[in-house]
């Protein structure tokens, strides 16, 4: 048996060594965060003890995982580390078998990812239908938690339900296969009841407690409304923990994700709920990651993590205050600019307006003309042309009335004072506009 750390290989260690009793412990009447396929392989472990050879353990363990010191404990590969989450998920476990994989074994790995200096990021590779709920929601918000460190996306192949799920959301940017799927955003509980299988047999078995609700429900004694209704009390407290945490991970509202009543989804049906992001194979996937690494276009934007002070959420390395500040900021530059380049194309429009040659003789509608924001160059220009010309009035007279004529600029009217909206209406430039008047008429 081979340790790094408290880490266990799956590469040389019998797995007949692993205390299924004490697993199952663990698992029984305890409310489980799994798909039904993973319910049933569940079932099934009561009924039998597993003792595997070394070969298969062996067989099954996971791909490129670094065996000695000379080697990084996962596999490793063009500056990406890639995680494995396969099989039922445990607690307090350092399992990392192709048909169980421990939180603790999970985080180890994570830990030392995220430390290495050689790994720019990390590919999450799920095949799991989930595990115990012990253990999960602590690692599931450290994940979130680390978002920002190091990019990192969560290819699910081909499947990644309930646990895996909450731990996929929590990573972030899923990929699933075309055959994959995700979901089951549920919780379950497994009771075994064999008090009639026992009487059928003649074993009666009496249970002396100190207080009424004292080991119950139990698999020796019938099942009691009160019990019943316990269990499913929670049950349902441990549903709406996972539903928040996949509607804080995903963005997703809580009653859809509600509405999809614990079933398994799709690929494609995923996506259009905003459950995962692409549906990809695993190699493009990994690909495409290796390529927004190698060219830094990474969209951060959906690493966030709650690393900040109290109240505080963070988007990347920055915290709510921060990008709340940033936006206040942003939006003032951009109504400067705006205000800026809007003063700029309303001086251009007025002064393409006013040295029309159609303007000639028709001084005052072409006044009324520029006064409307509405009214482009080339409308007012096919405008004037239909009105009958008049004898233009001496240049310098006309000109300065033509000036108060054209008032504050849009919105406001001839003779009245610009300050009360310099807010909101372009600043005109009467300077500008009259000296290019002046020039255009000492050219006629």
């Amino acid at each position: 048996m081979t340790m790094h750390g408290e880490l266990i290989t799956g590469a040389d260690t019998a797995l007949g060594d692993i205390n299924f009793e004490a697993l199952m412990g663990q698992l029984y009447n305890q409310p489980l965060l799994a798909s039904e396929a993973m319910a049933d392989y569940l079932r099934v472990l009561t009924g039998q003890r597993f003792r595997l050879t070394e070969t298969m353990a062996r067989a099954m363990s996971a791909p490129g995982y670094g065996v000695g010191d000379d080697r990084k404990h996962y596999a490793f590969k063009d500056g990406v580390a890639t995680l494995s989450v396969r099989g039922m998920l445990l607690h307090r476990s350092h399992a990392y078998y192709s048909f169980a994989t421990g939180y603790d074994a999970l985080k180890a790995l994570h830990d030392a990812a995220q430390d290495d200096p050689d790994v720019e990021g990390i590919v999450w590779d799920f095949a799991s239908g989930g595990g115990m709920v012990s253990g999960l929601l602590d690692f599931a918000d450290s994940l979130y938690g680390a978002r920002g460190k190091k990019p990192a996306i969560a290819v699910v192949n081909d499947h990644a339900y309930s646990a895996a799920y909450a731990l996929a959301s929590a990573v972030g940017n899923i990929h699933v296969t075309r055959s994959g799927g995700v979901g089951s955003i549920g919780a379950v509980a497994v009771l075994w009841n064999f008090a009639k299988a026992l009487d059928d047999v003649g074993v009666k078995a009496e249970v002396i407690r100190s207080a009424p609700r004292k080991m119950k429900p139990n698999a020796i004694e019938p099942l009691e409304k009160e019990d019943r209704d316990r269990v499913q009390a929670d049950i349902d407290h441990i549903a709406d923990i996972f539903v928040a945490m996949v509607a804080r991970n995903t963005g997703v509202g809580e009653d859809v994700i509600r509405g999809t009543e614990a079933g398994t989804l799709r690929a494609e049906e995923a996506v259009a709920m905003g459950l995962a992001h692409q549906v990809m194979s695993v190699d493009d996937a990994i690909d495409s990651f290796h390529s927004e690494l190698s060219g830094s276009t990474i969209n951060r934007g959906i690493f966030m993590t709650t690393q900040a002070k109290a109240g505080d959420q963070v988007t990347g390395m920055f915290t709510q205050a921060d990008m709340d500040a940033a936006t206040t900021t942003a939006k003032a530059q951009g109504i400067t600019e705006g205000k800026a380049l809007g003063a700029e194309a309303e001086n251009t429009r007025i002064l393409g307006i006013l040295t029309l040659e159609e303007t000639k003789g028709r001084e005052a509608a072409a006044m009324a003309l520029a006064k409307n924001p509405a009214m482009s160059v080339d409308s007012a220009k096919e405008f004037l042309a239909a009105i009958p010309a008049t004898k233009p009035e001496a240049h310098g007279e006309s000109l300065s009335h033509w000036m108060q004529q054209t008032g504050g600029g849009a919105g406001v009217a001839a003779g009245e004072s610009g300050d009360a909206v310099a807010s909101e209406a372009p600043v005109i430039d009467h300077a500008k506009i009259y000296g290019a008047l002046n020039s255009a008429h000492k050219r006629h």
